[in-house]
């Protein structure tokens, strides 16, 4: 009976790190998707836990500011997505830095409804505009798709 407990909070723990280890993989591919589709010059996704204050940041490309700061310059736009039924409040902002043409997008959203404690921030640096986004680079446009796509993980 032990060895059979035993090997059940084994296969456990290997279950638990390849889920981790699956959506770290996600992750990263999602946002490399995103910026190869955007023409982004780089991007970062932070999953920060509000309890613990653990944050883990995944990144590619050139870095972005940190998504936090952002400027007087920022337009932002609230949107309710639902997840599983759950409302989620996701808010994108595009954040102008010195001209027009240099763009930072972000997307947040606390998911405390699926994931308690969790937030997600979402940062692309300077997306091009696109035939799929009518020329916009706006942050509703395509951080927000890439927020409602990693949120989805969970």
């Amino acid at each position: 009976m032990k060895k059979i407990l035993f090997i059940m909070a084994g296969l456990l723990v290997i279950g638990s790190m390849t889920f981790v280890l699956a959506q770290k993989n996600s992750v990263k591919a999602i946002l490399s998707k995103y910026i190869k589709h955007f023409d982004a010059s780089g991007g970062q996704i932070f999953i920060i836990n509000n309890q613990s204050h653990n944050v883990k940041e995944y990144k590619i490309g050139e870095s972005a500011f940190y998504p936090l700061e952002l400027t007087a310059n920022a337009d932002c736009f609230h949107k309710a997505i639902y997840i599983r039924n759950q409302k989620i409040d996701t808010y994108s902002c595009t954040n102008i830095k010195d001209t027009p043409k240099q763009v930072e997008t972000i997307a947040f959203a606390d998911i405390s409804a699926i994931k308690k404690d969790y937030e997600i921030w979402v940062v692309l640096n300077e997306p091009k505009p696109k035939k799929d986004t009518f020329g916009f680079v706006t942050a509703p446009w395509n951080a927000l798709p890439l927020l409602n796509e990693i949120i989805a993980l969970w």
